[in-house]
């Protein structure tokens, strides 16, 4: 191997010769209902300790206030509410 070829080989190679390891990858983000891989500089929703993509973000919102869905004309309204 030529030494212009091995001077420009450890150029390339930024760790070469530092005798140190290279900085850790970063942690694998994930959104929390769909799985799919958010890479750095994706936006996401960070809800209840997890990342949600934009694309889920309406079904998490869907199962949030599943609970308070209610229906026109159907039932009584709760105790101690007035209609008007």
């Amino acid at each position: 191997m030529s030494t212009i070829f091995q001077k420009d080989f450890k150029k390339m190679d930024g760790w070469a010769g530092t005798g140190t390891c290279p900085p850790p990858a970063p942690r694998e983000t994930r959104c929390s209902l769909c799985r799919g891989e958010l890479y750095p500089g994706d936006p996401y929703f960070a809800l209840e300790g997890g990342a949600v993509c934009e694309d889920c973000l309406g079904r998490y919102a869907r199962g949030y206030f599943a609970p308070r869905l209610r229906r026109v004309g159907s039932g009584r309204p709760p105790a101690g509410k007035r209609l008007c």
